[in-house]
């Protein structure tokens, strides 16, 4: 059960991202009201703030069931190396030699972390 926490969480998050990642694709002003206004008629936005919402749930309950220190380390990191991937497969991002190596020292600490 708890690894289905962990991947709804992980599913959750990265859906959030990537649909604010496309909700914000095309706003050229800056920060403030009429970003705002922006950002509430964007449906993908909508569904980024209703993933975060429910990755919020999954991961409360994923709190019950793994310490803190071991479960918010463990969240980022997998977080931080689907997130990369998915900016490379679906929004055409590059990924240097130097990201690379740094999500490699991400998931080097995560294992070190969860033993």
């Amino acid at each position: 059960m708890t690894l289905a926490i962990i991947l709804a969480t992980l599913v959750l998050n990265v859906l959030a991202n990537s649909f604010v990642k496309m909700g914000m694709t095309g706003f050229a002003g800056g920060v403030g009201g009429g970003m705002v206004m922006y950002m509430i008629r964007s449906p993908y936005m909508v569904l980024g703030v209703g993933c975060y919402g429910l990755a919020f749930v999954t991961y409360s309950a994923l709190l019950t069931r793994m310490d803190l220190s071991v479960a918010y380390p463990l969240m980022t990191g997998c977080i931080a190396v689907t997130l990369a991937a998915v900016a490379v497969a679906c929004f055409g991002e590059s990924l240097t030699l130097w990201q690379m190596l740094g999500i490699f020292l991400v998931v080097a600490g995560i294992w070190l972390l969860a033993r």
